[in-house]
């Protein structure tokens, strides 16, 4: 999955590989652009997503994001305006109900969480 200058791998095993510009540390990792593919710090992985941010959903159901925080769009309280979480951290589950997740989905400003049940929940701004 990519946008932009980003992408991440997911790999059959459920491990995740990012690589490319990291502008605002979605990778979780040092502020710097990643030629090559590098392990993400976050095993058994399901589903991702990616924008200036990104998402890591787990198959236990934990979620994991970092990057561009603006307007709380991972759902952790924002700081400041643009504020970015530099670390993979763990989204709280009271935002999406402690739910089943069935997908989810990065935009600019905002993160889209799909649960089994089909409730739709965003985080950020709407």
């Amino acid at each position: 999955m990519s946008h932009e200058e980003t992408t991440l791998f997911l790999t059959t095993n459920g491990d995740v590989y990012g690589m490319g510009v990291n502008e605002y540390s979605q990778l979780g990792l040092p502020k710097e652009h990643y030629y090559n593919p590098v392990l993400l710090d976050v095993r058994d992985a399901v589903d991702i997503a990616v924008r200036h941010k990104i998402l890591i959903l787990r198959k236990d159901n934990v979620l994991f994001g970092c990057g561009r925080n603006r307007n709380s769009a991972l759902g952790i309280q924002a700081k400041e305006y643009n504020d970015i979480i530099t670390k993979l951290t763990e989204i709280p589950s009271t935002i999406y109900d402690n739910e089943k997740i069935l997908f989810v989905a990065t935009a600019h400003s905002f993160c889209i969480i799909v649960t089994e049940n089909s409730k739709l929940f965003l985080t950020g701004q709407k």
